[in-house]
């Protein structure tokens, strides 16, 4: 049980530690100076909604017990 949470567990950090500082320099090459601040919070929010809406679905998935 334990390789299996190794081997989910470890691509996810990679994959996190490789797409938040691009996500980071395109909205600052996206956005004017002016509305740097709106982009940054809208991009955030955007990530935000996504990592909850995945942590609901886990946490269902995982209630539901195995599917195999």
């Amino acid at each position: 049980m334990a390789t299996r949470a190794v081997v989910t567990k470890y691509p996810l950090i990679i994959g996190e530690m490789l797409i938040m500082p691009t996500i980071d320099s395109t909205v600052s090459r996206l956005a004017t100076a002016q509305m740097i601040g709106v982009f940054f919070g809208l991009a955030i929010f955007i990530s935000g909604l996504g990592e909850g809406t995945g942590n609901y679905a886990g946490g269902r998935l995982l209630v539901s017990g195995p599917l195999l």
